[in-house]
């Protein structure tokens, strides 16, 4: 099986019930299924035996990086997975069988009869298990009662199949999933403890405990929160200032005077909005303290607390601190062992990275009109994917530059990470500057990268960004996430 290994038994334990997840070739629904399933109930105690299968896969491949990239995004991971082809030990002990679509559902009738009484399709299966009243009562006890055999495949039962996508399409299909796998826990495991409403005024903060598991209490995000599972919630948060880096967004220099003079008059450049809070009740509400231009800070968020909340601030300007914002929210809503993992997984990413022999001399734009190198965590992300930040060191803030200091350094390669910028637009700002003169290619280039999933923010997908720098200091693109413009 290609699922994490289930908890060593004691002989006076029962033998754990055996869930397996089917996909096709590509297998990336059943291992993402798998894997979150298996985290998620080893992090609440509860015991089973969790596999992955495919019907029509090559035996021994590991998962595609826009698997392991949407299993991240979710807060996951499973580097030791390796493609497995179904065969009847997998099924023959089964207490239910997950399938993703109809398709594999014939191919159990056709290869293995004897398992298609156990086996459904994913939101099927969960309807009926949420439907039963029988919460507690043994998995497969449960599971003959409903007669899978006899019930067709209706079209909103199939889990929306990512191959041939891009990037977001395998991160909105990890969405579904752990929507999914969050209701099956929730049936087969003990009750859990009662969930903690919490308020986000900060796109990392939402990152954060969405990949904690936390995100069942989120009752409100921020304008900026842009994860597939934050999006339909309230908002409770505006910006009094426009966008750049958008279709019909205003351009960067008016953004920078705009910010600028906010910023002399004392004007704030966020505002909450204290009357959905208090009518939403968060227990605790969590907002930064790292910049007053990106997000609502600490202090604005504390004036705008409901009576009886409580205010959480992240502080991460550093790997080391995005570990200890970890442990700030996991401490305060009692996730420790998922913490733990979480922070684990984003460890043993950023050390397998593979890096260039000689370290290239990079430069990180954050803003292009007027030019500010990369700071904070960025100088250190760079490090740790093999090169050599220039201008900018570990641990400063982002700073104002001119064209003629980053002409002056002696630079091999320059990335393009402008702040809530898309790709398209970030490459567009970029040939322009070059076309202009402002901006010298180097012989390394010059590329553009999805800022916002990246580096925008110190959250859960820090180690991507480590792995995506490392690729630009190789010379490979990334479709979708990081493009050579020059």
């Amino acid at each position: 099986m290609s699922s994490n290994p289930p908890d060593t038994l004691s002989s006076e334990k029962p033998s754990p019930e055996k869930i397996v997840f089917l996909c096709t070739g590509n297998a990336a629904r059943s291992v993402m299924a798998a894997t979150m399933f298996a985290d998620r109930a080893r992090a609440l105690g509860v015991r089973f035996e969790v596999g992955s299968a495919g019907t029509h896969v090559i035996e021994g491949l590991p998962m595609s990086t826009r698997t392991r990239n949407a299993l991240s995004s979710v807060g996951h991971s499973n580097p030791e997975h390796r493609s497995h082809q179904l065969v009847a030990s997998d099924v023959d002990d089964a207490a239910l069988i997950v399938a993703m679509e109809p398709g594999h559902l014939k191919y159990l009738e056709r290869e293995f009869p004897g398992a298609r009484s156990r086996a459904g399709l994913f939101p099927r299966l969960v309807a009926l298990l949420e439907a039963d009243g029988a919460s507690g009562s043994p998995l497969a006890q449960r599971v003959d009662a409903y007669g899978l055999a006899e019930i067709g495949p209706e079209p909103e039962d199939e889990v929306v199949d990512p191959a041939g996508g891009e990037q977001p399409e395998f991160d909105v299909s990890a969405a579904e999933l752990t929507l999914l796998v969050d209701r099956l826990l929730a049936e087969v495991a003990p009750a859990a403890p009662p969930v903690v409403r919490v308020a986000s005024l900060v796109p990392s903060a939402t990152d954060l405990l969405l990949a904690l598991g936390l995100g069942d209490g989120l009752v409100a995000v921020s304008h900026e929160c842009d994860h597939p599972q934050a999006q339909g919630l309230p908002v409770a948060t505006s910006s009094s200032v426009g966008a750049a880096g958008v279709a019909g967004g205003d351009d960067p220099g008016s953004i920078d005077a705009a910010v600028s003079a906010a910023l002399a008059a004392g004007d704030a450049l966020y505002q909450t909005d204290r009357e959905l809070l208090a009518e939403l009740v968060p227990e605790i509400v969590v907002a930064q303290e790292i910049c007053d231009v990106c997000a609502v800070s600490g202090p604005a968020a504390l004036a705008m607390l409901p009576e009886g909340s409580i205010l959480l601030t992240l502080n991460a300007t550093s790997v080391d601190g995005l570990y200890a914002d970890i442990d700030t929210l996991a401490d305060a809503f009692g996730s420790v062992p998922r913490a733990a993992a979480l922070k684990t997984q984003i460890r043993d990413r950023i050390s397998s990275v593979v890096k260039t022999e000689t370290p290239a001399k990079m430069l990180t734009l954050e803003w292009a009109d007027p030019p500010f190198v990369g700071g904070h965590w960025v100088p250190e992300l760079v490090e740790l994917a093999g090169a050599a930040n220039v201008i900018s060191a570990r641990g400063e803030a982002s700073r104002r530059v001119s064209w003629d200091e980053i002409s002056a350094a002696d630079v091999d390669v320059v990335v393009g990470m402008q702040c809530g910028y898309v790709l398209d637009i970030a490459v567009q700002e970029l040939e322009a500057a070059i076309a202009a003169g402002r901006l010298t290619v180097p012989a390394g280039g010059v590329w553009a990268t999805d800022a916002t999933r990246l580096f925008s923010r110190c959250t859960s997908n820090i180690a991507e960004a480590v792995e995506v720098l490392a690729s630009i200091a190789a010379g490979t693109e990334l479709p979708g996430v990081a493009v050579r413009v020059a």
